[in-house]
């Protein structure tokens, strides 16, 4: 075997324990990844995340069927929410049923999340803007 196949290794032995050293590192993480999987899988399956989840599905729900029966279809809307991740789940609850737009110039209605009981702890609050 010529000395340049070998490169960066001296010898054969040395090019085989390189080849034992990454199996034996990818087989480590294989098994760290696969652990975490398991751990994420029974960790979603309890009573109180599954209790979770479909609270925050109904949630939606509600709020998705205010957004029908306060805002004429294809009506444009205006998401005025402080918290970026409610803003985002109210632009993607409105699209579809209505027309979200950036500038409240644009839009006939503005909408936003207030505390309630209508839906799991919160209302939807619709102002007509024109």
């Amino acid at each position: 075997m010529s000395r340049t196949s070998l490169l960066p290794f001296r010898s054969v032995e040395g090019a085989r324990l390189a080849g034992w050293a990454v199996l034996a590192v990818g087989t480590a993480t294989l098994g760290v990844v696969a652990l975490g999987g398991v751990r994420t899988t029974l960790h979603e399956e309890k009573a109180t995340t599954a209790s979770a989840w479909t609270a925050s599905y109904n949630q939606n729900v509600c709020l998705r069927d205010a957004i029908e029966e306060n805002i004429p279809r294809n009506a444009t809307v205006f998401v005025d929410d402080g918290e970026a991740y409610d803003r985002q789940r109210l632009t993607e609850l409105a699209t579809g049923w209505s027309v979200p737009e950036a500038s409240a110039g644009l839009a006939r209605y503005r909408i936003s999340l207030v505390s309630g009981a209508a839906c799991e702890g919160q209302s939807l609050q619709v102002v007509a803007l024109r």
